[in-house]
């Protein structure tokens, strides 16, 4: 009828303004070159991975996170985790003063010896005032400038409460978020590893938008585990809530104290309660002793007495 439109109007190629190539076949897609997840450290960290570690303020995330950067700096095992070579790592420190960072980094220096210095850098508050906000391109672009130059394996931004100062815009909206998400994903894209560090509540809920964990590949937790007293063992539970690199990741004990020289000492450590629980579940999807054994890095005799406990 004149005036109407066709109700079945015919299609239209767009071949010829196409910008954007086809996706391939699905036969074709897995001949496709793709990287293998080749481990950094431990299983966990991966080349071009994204990780969230979070935890409630004071519980020892950045002291942690420094502890995690000089082994990869390193090329050094780190309380269980297998470090096959030293790789660029890129510290971005937006909390802490400077001499507590220098602190910390003499004292894992005293204990593990120092790094290659072309290895590892720091960017802190008092060398870069204001720190770049990731919220911004040109905050985002400062960090691009460090990364081309010294090209780094592995990015840590400690933390995203500092380090993303939002202006108009509601920290719980997708929508915050979604700037620097895409960051991210450029940088896994060139094979780059982005740890991020975060906050959490009293309850375990993170700060802001959730959907920071869709596009993550490892999701950890950090629980306080005891008092915070001073001088005694720092204890904190390594609690896996997202990994995509392995069928099953352990939960585990991490321990930190200082000697008498002030030099840091870390551990790990898993209580009976723990091997039981753990022991079982993997029991149940099939794996050996021997298997378990190796997932949750204790002694044969341990899992069997778990076992029959």
């Amino acid at each position: 009828m004149t005036g109407q439109a066709d109700a079945n109007p015919m299609p239209v190629s767009k071949s010829a303004t196409r910008t954007v190539p086809l996706p391939p076949s699905v036969e074709d897609f897995l001949k496709l070159p793709a990287p293998p997840r080749t481990p950094i450290l431990g299983d966990w960290l991966t080349v071009g991975s994204l990780t969230l570690i979070s935890s409630e303020s004071g519980v020892g995330k950045s002291m942690l996170g420094l502890a995690i950067a000089h082994s990869i700096a390193s090329g050094r095992n780190f309380i269980g985790w297998q470090c096959d070579h030293a790789r660029r790592v890129l510290y971005v420190e937006g909390e802490l003063p400077r001499n507590m960072v220098q602190d910390r980094i003499t004292a894992l220096n005293g204990t593990y010896g120092a790094p290659p210095p072309d290895m590892w850098r720091v960017a802190d508050l008092e060398g870069y005032h204001p720190m770049p906000n990731l919220s911004t391109i040109e905050g985002r672009q400062i960090i691009d400038d460090w990364i081309e130059e010294f090209k780094p394996d592995v990015i840590f931004i400690d933390s995203l409460a500092t380090l993303i100062l939002l202006e108009g815009l509601d920290p719980n909206t997708e929508e915050s978020w979604l700037p620097i998400q895409k960051w991210a994903l450029e940088h896994r894209k060139a094979g780059r590893s982005v740890v991020f560090f975060h906050h959490t509540n009293k309850a375990g809920a993170q700060s802001g938008t959730k959907s920071k964990d869709r596009v993550m590949d490892t999701v950890i937790q950090l629980i306080q585990l005891g008092s915070k007293s001073a001088g005694k063992v720092t204890r904190i539970k390594w609690k896996p809530v997202k990994f995509r690199s392995a069928p099953f990741s352990p939960e585990f004990e991490v321990q930190y104290k200082t000697d008498t020289k002030n030099n840091a000492i870390w551990t790990r450590a898993m209580s009976f309660e723990s091997i039981r629980a753990q022991s079982i579940e993997l029991k149940s999807r099939g794996h050996s002793i021997r298997q378990i054994m190796e997932i949750l890095g204790v002694r044969k005799n341990q899992v069997e007495k778990a076992l029959k406990a």
